[in-house]
């Protein structure tokens, strides 16, 4: 039972710890930093690296 219990909280903080609520960068051309908030418009056409 209490193996079972700590599997579920172990599982819940990894779901919950993987949900991201914005996105920081840096701009590789000008070196200037780049946030994308929640709720933010992402529009298609620009690179994004990884």
């Amino acid at each position: 039972m209490m193996l079972r219990s700590m599997l579920l909280v172990v599982m819940t903080a990894s779901l919950v710890g993987t949900q991201a609520l914005a996105w920081d960068g840096t701009n590789t051309t000008s070196g200037s930093s780049i946030e994308i908030e929640r709720g933010q418009l992402v529009r298609s056409g620009r690179t994004m690296e990884v």
